[in-house]
């Protein structure tokens, strides 16, 4: 462990400790005086869980780019090392001579090349970072333009017999299909030639941030709620229903109880946890708006003051998540944020429940025409997600 990673742990632990200090703080004076009326405590809270997340941000922020830089030491063989060559002497100087002498490999069929495997990966990586699904759902790559996955969500029945009893037809399980087409998202930063042309200009740490950075922001928004006419269909985004009343092609949802808001007791993250089959709870996870998150860390749970407690608990260990009613929770900008009839929060096993499809492979064309004196550099890549059990995901909505 390095030891800047240990400086924001203890740092990160002193934050909590002084949360937890003004905390119990609040509930001894609820003790004393029974009065709610406390808002500069409940500033001061809010203030410090601000420091925290911004710790534990830095703090796996670190521990991924150390993860990167072992990837790349270890993929780093000739072959990876002349395609990056090759790659850098098209991007800064337009010579595709290497490709096309020994690395035909790297021509895209619409004459641009494919991005080397490690600043592929690094792109990846940021839009992993940025986008809590691609953490948690389940990711296929392909080279198809859709992908089809066929679903079977209805059981069949058991039923006993006699030695010489006479066998039934027992229900015979629908089969389906769920099509997934991979669309195209792109980026068309550009350079001027004379940044290319100084070599002390770390173009590749440039190409990695700008590419990255747009990809994730829009993913991450299409997978918490796109409408999956050009890219992903959101979590957020299907034909919901009542969970009382739940069946299979829609998402089933409880309300908080209390319009634009949460409740003031928590229940419903019970309530949603409750409505989730057993066999998916073992890799639930939440996924909800920070705002959204940092409402319920304010909470206080309990029938008295003696005996409130915190639906959310700090993890002091890098690349280990935060709980929310003893369940991981990740924070996505792209869910919805508290308003009446909002739905704020998704529990569930996202692994089953949500597929994100990548079609192999990132491109570049490079452009020297359009605007003279720069380059364009047309980055493109194919992705799309959607929800492929309904079974295993939940819905929580505010109230009317």
């Amino acid at each position: 462990m390095s030891e800047e990673i240990k400086k924001l742990i203890q740092a990160q632990g002193d934050a909590h400790a002084e949360f937890k200090k003004t905390m119990e703080a609040s509930i001894a004076d609820l003790k004393k005086n029974g009065s709610e009326s406390q808002v500069e405590m409940t500033a001061k809270m809010t203030e410090i869980l601000a420091d925290y997340d911004a710790l534990k941000d830095k703090m796996d922020t670190i521990a991924a780019d150390m993860q990167i830089a072992k990837y790349q030491g270890a993929h780093e063989d000739p072959k990876l090392k002349a395609h990056k060559e090759a790659f850098h002497a098209y991007c800064r100087k337009n010579d595709p001579s290497k490709f096309q002498n020994s690395l035909s490999v790297g021509v895209d069929p619409d004459g641009g090349y494919t991005c080397p495997a490690d600043v592929s990966t690094r792109i990846v990586e940021v839009i992993q970072k940025k986008n809590p699904l691609r953490q948690l759902a389940t990711v296929e790559t392909t080279t198809k333009a859709s992908w089809d996955m066929r679903t079977d969500p209805n059981d069949m029945t058991a039923s006993r017999i006699g030695e010489q009893g006479t066998r039934a037809d027992t229900s015979t399980p629908q089969i389906g299909l769920i099509e997934i087409p991979i669309r195209e998202m792109y980026v068309y930063p550009k350079a001027t030639q004379q940044v290319l042309d100084d070599s002390d200009w770390d173009f590749e740490s440039w190409l990695v941030k700008k590419a990255g950075r747009a990809f994730a922001n829009l993913e991450r928004t299409e997978m918490a709620a796109g409408d999956g006419v050009l890219g992903a269909r959101g979590i957020t985004a299907y034909d919901k229903i009542a969970d009382a009343s739940w069946s299979w092609g829609k998402t089933g949802f409880i309300t908080t109880g209390s319009a634009s808001a949460i409740s003031a007791t928590g229940a419903e993250l019970v309530n949603l946890a409750g409505a989730l089959e057993d066999e998916y709870k073992a890799s639930a996870a939440w996924i909800m708006n920070r705002a959204t998150l940092t409402s319920y860390r304010l909470l206080r749970v309990g029938t008295s003051a003696a005996n409130m407690f915190l639906l959310w608990q700090p993890s002091l260990v890098a690349g280990v998540q935060d709980t929310l009613n003893g369940y991981p929770v990740y924070t996505s900008a792209g869910m919805p944020v508290q308003a009446s009839n909002a739905y704020i929060a998704a529990f569930g096993d996202f692994s089953e429940a949500y597929t994100i499809v990548d079609r192999k492979g990132i491109n570049i064309i490079r452009d020297n025409i359009t605007s003279p004196g720069f380059v364009k550099f047309h980055i493109y890549r194919r992705s799309t997600g959607g929800v492929t059990n309904y079974e295993a995901i939940k819905l929580l909505k505010c109230a009317s």
